[in-house]
């Protein structure tokens, strides 16, 4: 027995894909390269008269994120394709970090953005990774 509850299986962290998640805004300013940029996410206040005045006016509340150059190079990796190794392998090659750097760095910018609901993750069931593996076999036979 190796301790994992029935029905679960442990898989690798880093095969899954970060997603926007819905409604999230990116805020650039004039030098986001070096300035990074801000993610707004507009927060839920309900639909009475009150919330409803509020969003004609601008003024509904919203959380934001004020990404560092690093924040912003993940962010710009965010596709929807890219799965968290590849984000980490793009972050060590711009700033020139080891490997375990930045997955570390990877795993808890992650963390944070998904408790902050900015991102989502995108799981792929092994189902679904083994109709991908024989697909891209296929193509490769042709």
């Amino acid at each position: 027995m190796n301790g994992t509850p029935p029905g679960m299986t442990f898989r690798n962290p880093f095969e899954a894909v970060p997603l926007a998640s819905p409604g999230v805004e990116v805020l650039r300013g004039k030098d986001d390269v070096k300035e990074g940029f801000v993610l707004r996410r507009a927060l839920d206040i309900g639909d009475n008269w009150r919330a409803r005045t509020l969003r004609k006016l601008r003024l509904d509340r919203a959380a934001h994120i004020k990404l560092d150059q690093a924040g912003s190079v993940y962010w710009r990796q965010i596709d929807g394709q890219r799965d968290l190794e590849q984000i980490a392998e793009g972050l060590a090659m711009e700033f020139k970090l080891s490997p375990e750097e930045a997955r570390k760095s990877t795993l808890v910018f992650t963390k944070d953005l998904m408790i902050r609901q900015f991102i989502q993750l995108k799981i792929s069931t092994p189902e679904q990774e083994a109709a991908n593996a024989t697909s891209k076999e296929n193509k490769g036979k042709q």
